[in-house]
């Protein structure tokens, strides 16, 4: 088998200053290493005898060892481990041979494991701080969202819902976007007829026929009042003349709320009365054509609970103003 006469003394003089050190004091963790020039079957001998393995059995490790050229024992130290895995040997033979190299193997590979994961749990915490400090500099240079991610309910705590009329105009609201529009282009598409007037014009009075038009300077009529007279009386033919379409106000029709530009609403009080107002809140620049309420002489915005005076009675809400004015009729 390629015995070496002298390797056994060798390797009992191994055993004898290495490892049998270990049933000494813990403290003592220094051994003496195998030498590179004594044979693989020597050591595997030694170690078959201690395990009382059969002969046939040591036999058959030592020709695996010399099929794979593993003379000594420098040739088991250049091995790798993808290349002690490659040798056709039971594993409790391997790693009895691995140990008897070096003794410190399982030490130092428990020592390399608690390494590793110290260092995989250190890069991974300086990884979660080097994120969140990105964050705060990307947060603090972008700012806050505009628009908050969470959904923000139809209506808020805090708005009249108790008042009847605020409940018909929430509802009328929600279905009168399509109205508004088809108002909106009806007003626009409206003109007034201007009628210019002498000075011996006749006095219209309300509610009453053609029949009882009175002439304030029929007692001193002369060719040039009664030519303007008559021509006064031609164009009263005109329907737009009639005296009751023209003392007739305009009413409103659906929502008492109605836009008449872009950025402007006209508005009819519960009193009758109309204001001209900015279309938009100035809170959050919602459309009060659209949320607007009115209650009383107040016009409020329902989707944040944000009130207007429009007769200048009270203080609007955070001192903010939507800037109505009065005007005559609609």
């Amino acid at each position: 088998m390629g015995k070496n006469k002298g390797g056994f003394n060798i390797f009992e003089s191994y055993l004898a200053s290495g490892l049998s050190s270990q049933g000494s004091t813990s403290n003592d963790n220094q051994y003496i290493p195998l030498p590179d020039s004594m044979r693989t079957s020597t050591l595997l001998e030694q170690i078959g005898k201690d395990r009382k393995w059969s002969d046939d059995q040591i036999s058959q490790d030592i020709v695996t060892l010399e099929n794979n050229r593993l003379y000594y024992i420098s040739d088991l130290r250049e091995l790798s481990n993808s290349s002690w895995k490659a040798i056709d040997l039971l594993p409790l033979v391997k790693d009895l041979l691995r140990n008897a190299l070096d003794p410190t193997r399982k030490t130092k590979e428990t020592e390399d494991k608690k390494s590793r994961k110290k260092k995989e749990k250190k890069e991974k915490k300086k990884k979660y701080k080097k994120e969140k400090k990105e964050n705060k500099d990307k947060k603090r240079k972008l700012g806050e969202p505009v628009v908050s991610k969470d959904f923000e309910p139809l209506f808020t705590e805090g708005v009249v819902s108790e008042d009847p009329e605020t409940i018909r105009n929430t509802i009328q609201n929600l279905n009168v976007q399509d109205d508004t529009l088809i108002q909106s282009k009806a007003i626009n598409s409206t003109r007034k007829k201007s009628v210019s007037f002498s000075e011996n014009d006749p006095i219209t009075v309300p509610n009453t026929n053609k029949t009882s038009v009175m002439n304030s300077s029929s007692s001193s009529s002369s060719s040039s009042s009664s030519s303007s007279s008559s021509s006064s009386e031609s164009e009263c033919d005109d329907k737009s003349c009639n005296p009751v379409a023209m003392t007739k106000p305009k009413v409103f029709t659906g929502r008492p709320i109605q836009p008449v530009s872009a950025n402007r609403i006209r508005v009819q009080t519960t009193d009758g009365s109309v204001y001209e107002a900015d279309r938009f809140c100035p809170h959050k620049k919602v459309d009060l054509s659209t949320w607007g309420q009115v209650v009383g002489n107040t016009l409020i915005c329902s989707k944040h609970n944000w009130k207007f005076s429009l007769d200048g009675t009270s203080f609007a809400t955070k001192g903010r103003t939507i800037n109505p004015c009065k005007v005559n009729d609609w």
